[in-house]
């Protein structure tokens, strides 16, 4: 993901192409998720060289409640995307697929995230009709939240946009794609699905979103903070950190620092809370939740972390140290 900084936010024109451009993506992903198949599931081996559109034998039989989701994740100077794009089989009849596609998306400039496109829509689709993804331009092993995946690459340019799928040579699926509109990098990662066996859990494209805020002295702070799964192996995650500080003196708001950089963490590594504290109930995003508190000190800086009772997310962490307060507000996560 490209650097963060203090520069003027994307246009609404730009922004408009974005949503374009999803839409478009959606579209071809839509007939080629539900409708056709790559080869033979069972078949590791298959010849990978072929079009999909060239093999009748291998159109896929799919059915009413079938999903794919995707986490959406974007960059450009100055603005950062995130968000989710769901396309399902809601209904069918002898001939057609009636597909809904539904769009949660927002934008971050200068620390701020905000909607800006939400919406659902359906559309019927003849079960025979196809559009193809593109030509084959290469194949590749990728990391999945199902393990790695030996993936051929198909190319697409549209109205000048260059879009490239990464589809699974054994089972058709699509694990990725990405496109690149208007000088932003956009990036979908499949996260959920039931058209594969297995729960994939945590992984590749999972992302935490939190608002900041806070105070050292006399000086206001706020900001965001990202972290997203990028990569994975059996033992580690690969975690991009991205994050984006503001501060405010005599009301007067300036850029204060920015990070950005990758880790390899263990999935079994777990740093404990420390010693829960009381409980509560917090407003959040998503609704009221009930929380447990716990309270960790170390070297003299306290951490409090609100735990949702239910689902063991951090809805909100509080950091003391001296005279800093932090404080973390869970504002996006593709895990909820």
């Amino acid at each position: 993901m490209r650097s963060i900084n203090d520069k003027k936010g994307i246009s609404t024109i730009a922004l408009a192409l974005i949503v374009a451009a999803i839409v478009g993506v959606a579209s071809v992903a839509s007939y080629f998720i539900f409708i056709y198949d790559s080869g033979d599931p069972s078949d590791d081996s298959a010849d990978s060289s072929d079009d999909p559109a060239d093999s009748p034998d291998d159109q896929i039989v799919s059915s009413v409640g079938e999903y794919a989701t995707y986490t959406v994740l974007g960059a450009t100077t100055g603005t950062l995307f995130d968000g989710k794009l769901k396309i399902e089989i809601v209904d069918e009849s002898s001939s057609q697929y009636q597909i809904e596609t539904s769009y949660l998306l927002y934008s971050t400039t200068a620390g701020i995230r905000t909607a800006f496109f939400i919406d659902s829509e359906r559309e019927w689709v003849d079960i025979d009709q196809y559009e193809s993804p593109g030509v084959k331009t290469g194949s590749e092993t990728m990391s999945t939240k199902w393990g790695e995946r030996n993936v051929d690459i198909y190319t697409k340019v549209v109205d000048g946009e260059t879009r490239m799928m990464y589809v699974g040579v054994s089972d058709g699926v699509i694990y990725g794609i990405s496109m690149e509109v208007d000088s932003v990098l956009m990036l979908f990662m499949l996260i959920d699905t039931n058209t594969i066996e297995g729960d994939p859990g945590e992984g590749v494209g999972d992302y935490e979103i939190y608002s900041v805020s806070g105070s050292s002295g006399a000086t206001a702070l706020d900001g965001i903070l990202y972290l997203i799964i990028i990569d994975q192996s059996p033992t580690e995650y690969k975690i991009q950190f991205a994050s984006v500080i503001y501060q405010t003196v005599s009301g007067v708001r300036t850029f204060l620092f920015s990070e950005n950089y990758s880790d390899w963490v263990d999935i079994d590594e777990h740093e404990s809370y420390g010693v829960k504290t009381g409980t509560d109930t917090i407003s959040t995003s998503w609704g009221t939740r009930d929380v447990d508190i716990y309270t960790q000190v170390i070297e003299g800086e306290t951490t409090v972390t609100y735990l949702g009772r239910s689902d063991g997310v951090p809805y909100k962490i509080t950091v003391i140290n001296g005279g800093e307060t932090m404080t973390f507000t869970l504002v996006g996560a593709s895990v909820l």
